[in-house]
């Protein structure tokens, strides 16, 4: 395992499959910290490789979103090729399905607008993805989505540097034109994420098969299982969506990633409910984003069912694979003969990348202004009077269920308490309020004061909670210690109210706990009164040690008693 790469300090390996490895990491001034992608030796002696790894890079300067995860730089050490990206907090839509089960339709509406922002920005500019698939959808902690590894979507698609007729991308996902060798459009984008929303409403992507030659013949040629017939209660204006995505004609799919976002949009809108679903809970990702085997997963989540499209462990390569390019079995060498290893990093320069996009914006933006002055000039006063005015109850209402953002709900829900104490909806909205509240600020003081490897800044009771909850001591014990900080702290400060959050996790962990051992003790006294009449002698041995393991601990006062008549 690496020590560092570039100016990172590696934390731990975080995931491995076929297209490399991912470490967390950190910077070693800043401590930012980061993932990194490091792709395998192999890659680094091709030179026709290197040269797609440094263009992809380069066309990644253009997405700077909040949905698509951003690259930092990318860099080589010993012979191999890696690139930096941001660290998400969160799960793939992959890890949330094989762990948790299928998602409910309005958090699959809600997410997959997220995605189809990132799709448009990155349409708009002239990129293709080439590769959606659960993997590659990260849901994060902070409630949003975003979109990962157009850089190995790129790697293998350059415009300039791939054959017209290469196929990339994972076959359970892959629109039917990829699977015939054509250039990849935004539409195919487009039917990858419908496959993907499939995948998340039951379990398994619309295109299942034993062999990748069996899942392109479907791909081309099969109509997937209606969504619809795999979903109970499912909205007929989902499965319309879906499937018009599913489309085998790229020229009769849903045409943008605008126009797909706009319907998902309004079927939300069209289904009120005061609160959405909560999308399973989430944690840091751990699977690697390049590796992908989806079971299906049943709709009532006690069991997967049988058929799945690869069989065999997770971490095995995935469905990907391409016609037409080649890696050198050998090193590359320099005109004099001899083997190159080349060490350098290279911090990608989003600013410059930005500056030159707004100079090419400037120049079609001279032609607009005239334009758009008129236009704003006529609509000036009526625009200046309906963004100034107040939104109503209602339109709150809207907001809240709409936003996919934790932040902006709770800024909307307390603006709702504050005006509208009267309506028949702020009681139910001010006790969601407090709880998604209280879930918030618990979740910042764990990544905080909890789960960070840097202490400095930290108060003296956020030090001590913290070597509490690390400690190895009995849970009834944590929770002791625990206590006194409920009724102290700071001025102003919220480790009361954190201190009995915690204390409520390891009580109910206790009470797990509790119960477990009663049901066993109980289940032994059933079988000792059986064997008190076929050998008593051995049955008074097991009651004398239960008596002697249990019989100070008063939550078992009942089952004591009864082992200490049936010792008499």
């Amino acid at each position: 395992m690496h020590n560092r790469l570039g100016p990172y300090l590696i934390d731990e390996q975080i995931g491995r499959g076929g297209m490399g490895i991912v470490y967390s990491a950190h910077h070693e001034d800043s401590a930012e910290k980061v993932a990194i992608k490091v792709l395998p030796g192999g890659f680094s002696t091709d030179e026709s490789f290197r040269v797609r790894f440094e263009s992809e890079i380069d066309a990644l300067k253009h997405l700077n979103h909040p949905n698509i995860v951003q690259i930092h730089g990318f860099g080589e050490q010993d012979g191999e090729l890696f690139y930096v990206m941001e660290f998400i907090e969160g799960r793939s839509l992959y890890d949330i399905i094989k762990h948790d089960g299928a998602l409910h339709w309005q958090d699959v509406m809600r997410f997959s607008i997220s995605i189809c922002k990132a799709l448009k920005h990155a349409h708009d500019r002239g990129i293709i993805h080439r590769d959606i698939k659960p993997a590659n959808l990260l849901l994060t902690t902070e409630g949003d989505a975003k979109l990962l590894d157009f850089g190995i979507a790129k790697l293998y698609g350059s415009n300039n540097l791939t054959a017209d007729h290469a196929i990339v991308g994972t076959a359970d996902y892959m629109a039917p034109e990829q699977t015939e060798g054509a250039r990849p459009s935004a539409n195919s984008d487009l039917f990858s994420l419908s496959s993907s929303m499939y995948a998340a409403l039951c379990g398994k992507p619309p295109f299942s098969a034993p062999n990748v030659p069996a899942i392109i013949h479907k791909v081309r040629f099969e109509e997937p299982v209606r969504i619809g017939k795999r979903v109970d209660d499912l909205p007929v204006d989902v499965d319309h969506l879906i499937h018009s995505g599913l489309v085998k004609d790229p020229a009769k799919r849903i045409p943008t990633a605008m126009a797909m976002m706009h319907q998902m949009q309004a079927i939300l809108d069209g289904f009120k409910q005061l609160m959405p679903r909560q999308t399973p809970g989430i944690e840091l990702l751990t699977s690697d984003p390049t590796t992908e085997v989806l079971p299906e997963v049943s709709q009532d989540h006690s069991k997967s069912l049988d058929d799945q499209t690869v069989t065999g462990d997770y971490d095995s390569p995935p469905q990907q694979f391409d016609e037409t390019i080649t890696t050198s079995t050998g090193p590359t060498t320099s005109p004099t003969g001899e083997s190159e290893r080349r060490t350098h990093y290279t911090e990608v320069d989003m600013d410059a990348s930005l500056e030159s996009e707004s100079v090419d914006a400037d120049k079609a933006g001279a032609v607009l202004a005239i334009i758009l002055l008129l236009i704003m000039v006529s609509g000036l006063a009526y625009g200046v009077w309906y963004q100034l005015r107040p939104l109503d109850s209602n339109q709150l209402i809207t907001e809240i269920e709409a936003t996919s953002s934790q932040n902006e709900k709770l800024r909307l829900m307390s603006e709702f308490i504050s005006r509208f104490p009267e309506h028949e909806k702020a009681a139910t909205i001010e006790s969601v309020f407090h709880r998604l509240k209280a879930q918030d600020e618990l979740q910042r003081f764990r990544k905080r004061v909890l789960n960070s490897k840097i202490t400095t800044g930290l108060s003296a009771n956020e030090l001590r909670i913290r070597e509490i909850w690390k400690s190895e001591d009995t849970a009834e014990k944590r929770i002791g210690s625990l206590l006194g900080f409920t009724l102290m702290g700071e001025s102003g400060s919220l480790i009361p109210p954190l201190a009995q959050q915690l204390i409520d996790e390891l009580q109910a962990e206790e009470d797990q706990r509790r119960s477990q051992i009663q049901t066993q003790i109980s289940d032994q006294i059933k079988q000792l009164q059986a064997m008190l009449k076929t050998d008593p002698e051995k049955a008074q041995q097991v009651i004398s040690g239960l008596i002697k393991a249990y019989g100070d601990l008063a939550w078992l006062d009942d089952e004591m008693n009864t082992l200490r008549e049936m010792a008499e």
